[in-house]
C-alpha cells in the first residue's frame, strides 16, 4: 500500500470509528447492522484494510450517513441512526419484503397506540 493510499485509508477508518462512536454504537453493532464482521471492522477503523465500495455503502448505510461522507469528513444531511434503530435495523435487514411490511405495522400501532 502506497504511503498516500494508506493516509487515506488511515482517514477513513477515523471517520468510521467518529461516526460510530458518535451514534453510541460498539464495533459489533455496527459491524452487525452493515452485514459485515466485528474484525473488518476493527481492522478499518485502525487503516490496516482497503475495504470495497460496497461495505462502504454498507457501513455507511448502518450510520445513517451517506458513503461520500466516509471519504470527505463533511456531515451530510442524512439524520443519523442511534443504537435502537441501528438494531431495529439489524433486525429487518434479512426479513422478506412481506415481513417488513407486518413490523412497520407493528411499530406504527405501538407508537399511535401510546399517543
Amino acid at each position: 500500500m502506497k504511503a498516500d493510499n494508506k493516509d487515506a485509508w488511515l482517514a477513513i477508518g477515523r471517520r468510521i470509528k467518529e461516526e460510530r462512536e458518535r451514534r453510541r454504537l460498539t464495533q459489533h453493532a455496527l459491524a452487525d447492522a452493515a452485514g459485515l464482521s466485528d474484525k473488518f471492522i476493527s481492522n478499518l477503523e485502525r487503516g490496516s484494510r482497503q475495504p470495497a465500495t460496497k461495505s462502504l455503502q454498507a457501513i455507511a448505510g448502518a450510520l445513517g450517513i451517506e458513503p461520500k461522507d466516509l471519504y470527505t469528513g463533511v456531515p451530510s444531511t442524512y439524520k443519523p441512526l442511534d443504537a435502537d434503530l441501528a438494531q431495529l435495523a439489524s433486525i429487518l435487514k434479512d426479513a422478506s419484503p412481506k415481513d417488513r411490511a407486518v413490523a412497520i405495522r407493528m411499530v406504527k400501532s405501538l407508537i399511535q397506540h401510546k399517543k
